[in-house]
């Protein structure tokens, strides 16, 4: 029968590993500070408890060693509690995914300081409003994909990805994803690669950018409009819906390079490739 899930947890938790898997219990309530002994745990993955309803505070509290946590294929789990993540200075992937949640979990007290960061959000279709300072927290280092895929978020609230840096975002497949707020990258660092493609967004967040280098957004039928070309300062490759946008793009490359006569010196991709990628080079597709 299902339980609240203390004595499966602490059966699963005794000796001394580096790794724990807890999949396909019956538990329904991951309880508080649940592994709390294991101070060498380095990976932990929660898979495939179909009756698993709650994880509770300080679930995954003050494990330094702890790299890796996925949780996953879980659809009755709806709830997280408020710190249910904390202190957890090494983590480098987090995976959240195929649950019932409809609402962001809070990030604020993870404190990673690793170098690099993933962090993959899939398959929650319940989850509707990525809200102001979401990631704030997550970890002082660069986000270096940050997958919201295949969600059922409809917005991005103003300041959602303060306090980041970010490489790359991906939204790709929120097909119901309508706006992004304006100022939704407010007190953020990048990202440089934005994927939205299959979503229904309209238009694009211009006070980003001017950071990206590569856009992509195939089968985003209600993006009709692109904003001034001139703001996409380091554009380098865009993929898009419409072959009238990647012409514009072409032109726009052509029209730029041909203002500057160094263009025409034949050495001037050997003897200055930087220059070159900049101002000669249309590499738009």
């Amino acid at each position: 029968m299902p339980d609240r899930g203390h004595a499966v947890i602490s059966r699963l938790c005794c000796g001394i590993n580096y790794a724990r898997e807890i999949k396909l219990t019956q538990i329904i309530i991951f309880p508080y500070r649940a592994m709390s002994s294991l101070h060498d745990l380095k990976r932990i993955m929660v898979s495939e408890n179909g009756a698993l309803q709650r994880i509770e505070a300080y679930a995954f509290a003050n494990l330094t060693k702890l790299e890796e946590i996925t949780i996953t294929k879980s659809k009755n789990l709806v709830s997280m509690d408020r710190d249910t993540f904390w202190g957890l200075p090494k983590l480098r992937y987090l995976t959240i995914s195929n649950t019932g949640l409809t609402v962001l979990p809070d990030f604020s007290n993870v404190q990673s300081a690793a170098f690099e960061f993933l962090f993959d959000l899939e398959d929650n279709m319940h989850i509707e409003v990525i809200r102001s300072n979401a990631f704030a927290g997550l970890t002082s280092g660069t986000i270096t994909e940050l997958r919201l895929t295949k969600n059922g978020i409809t917005e991005v609230e103003r300041n959602a990805f303060n306090g980041t840096k970010i490489e790359k975002l991906f939204l790709m497949g929120n097909q119901q994803l309508k706006h992004i707020d304006n100022h939704a990258f407010l007190g953020a660092e990048g990202p440089l690669v934005l994927d939205i493609s299959r979503t229904a967004i309209s238009s694009l967040p211009e006070n980003m950018l001017r950071r990206l280098k590569l856009l992509i957004a195939t089968s985003v039928y209600s993006l009709r409009w692109l904003p001034n070309l001139e703001i996409f300062a380091e554009l380098t490759q865009a993929n898009l819906t419409y072959p009238s946008h990647c012409c514009a793009f072409k032109n726009f490359k052509k029209n730029k390079s041909e203002k500057n006569h160094l263009c025409n010196d034949s050495t001037i991709r050997n003897q200055e490739p930087y220059f070159f990628e900049e101002h000669c080079k249309d590499v738009i597709e």
